[in-house]
């Protein structure tokens, strides 16, 4: 009877116990023959190693003969070939041989930082247990920018954009920004136009067209709220109007700040034409 923190797929059941099972608990991927005695030294430690962190992840061992399918699709050259899977994507792997020590490391490092990740699933349902995890994360790795990451969304959330602004201004002192950072960057800057008022602005906007600054202000808070395109037209007639004034550079920022959290790629593609066009 196999352990419940083992399964021997395959090729039959390997898409049900290995790639699906990944979605609710990692899998390690063991592909191994009888005839391999590398295999034969490395299975063991495999199943000692998975067998103490029962529960967090799962061994699925694969025989490369009875499973030549599933071999195929991870490009099996050499066994044994370790895979790490969450979600049904590889996260890490290796080949060949490799001691206890190094195995339980190597495992330990990967379950963590997918826990992380999979907090942040937790975000909205219970922002508290999150928060305090992501803070206890920090304490053993500083300036980690998931955790980070995810303290800026829980502020933003909670409306405390003093805070986000003062956690992603200590990752920009690392001297770079992760594109992850960069969209949220860009979130807080949106934000920030958010307290404008809509309605004096709709009304100032339509009496003053040829005010630029005005213009300005109401795509601003058009970009605050979501309405992204209304915004993104609004910003090409300041652009087209006057380019180098500081209304129209504004104008170009916005849009390109826009780009960064806008999640509709072809309308992003779209409006980045147009400014091209009107750039160049």
């Amino acid at each position: 009877m196999t352990a419940d923190w083992k399964v021997e797929p395959d090729d039959a059941t390997f898409e049900q116990q290995v790639v699906e099972q990944s979605f609710k608990t990692p899998v390690l991927v063991d592909f191994w023959a009888a005839w391999c005695a590398p295999c034969r030294m490395l299975g063991p430690i495999l199943e000692k190693v998975v067998e103490a962190r029962a529960g967090k992840v799962i061994l699925a061992k694969v025989d490369t003969e009875a499973a030549p399918k599933a071999a195929g699709s991870f490009r099996v050259q050499s066994i044994p070939a370790v895979y790490l899977l969450d979600r049904g994507e590889v996260v890490d792997g290796f080949q060949g041989m490799i001691p206890e020590s190094q195995l339980a490391n190597w495992l330990d490092e990967r379950l963590d930082r997918l826990s992380l990740l999979r907090v942040a699933d937790l975000e909205v349902a219970d922002p508290a247990a999150t928060r305090a995890a992501y803070e206890a994360w920090l304490e053993q790795h500083p300036l980690d920018p998931t955790a980070v990451l995810g303290l800026i969304r829980l502020d933003q959330e909670a409306g405390d954009l003093e805070s986000a602004k003062a956690r992603l201004a200590q990752l920009e002192d690392r001297g770079f920004l992760e594109p992850e950072a960069e969209q949220a960057k860009a979130r807080l800057q949106l934000a920030a136009y958010a307290s404008q008022d809509i309605d004096a602005l709709d009304r100032q906007a339509g009496n003053e067209p040829d005010n630029l600054a005005v213009q300005l202000q109401w795509a601003q808070a058009r970009c605050a709220r979501g309405e992204y395109a209304l915004a993104m037209d609004r910003c090409l007639k300041i652009i087209e109007s006057n380019l180098p004034s500081e209304e129209g550079q504004a104008a170009k920022s916005l849009m390109l700040e826009t780009f960064q959290v806008w999640s509709d790629e072809q309308a992003v593609n779209q409006y980045r034409q147009k400014l091209s066009l009107l750039l160049f």
